[in-house]
């Protein structure tokens, strides 16, 4: 953990080989299989810096927006997997 661009915590937690019984390291790398979290953390930081100005409305941006049909109905899982979140708007 970073504060005011000092390191202030750097722990290593787990094994990263669970069959060799092998410990996590501070300098282990692997692969993240969603970026969001990191995406929208690293926004907020610009945002709270001041480098990023607050967004526009999506609808004055992309016309697509502006009048979106959601599903009113359950969620399905090949929406989920295609990101289309319940809009019924996209083929």
């Amino acid at each position: 953990m970073a504060r005011q661009g000092k390191v202030v915590q750097l722990d290593a937690i787990g094994l990263q080989d669970l069959a060799a019984k092998r410990p996590m390291k501070t300098d282990t790398l692997f692969k993240s299989v969603d970026d969001k979290p990191i995406t929208s953390t690293a926004v907020m930081m610009l945002y709270e810096d001041g480098k990023l100005l607050p967004p526009t409305a999506s609808r004055s941006s992309y016309p697509a927006f502006a009048h979106p049909k959601l599903s009113s109905g359950p969620a399905k899982r090949e929406n989920h997997d295609s990101r289309s979140a319940g809009r019924t708007d996209r083929d």
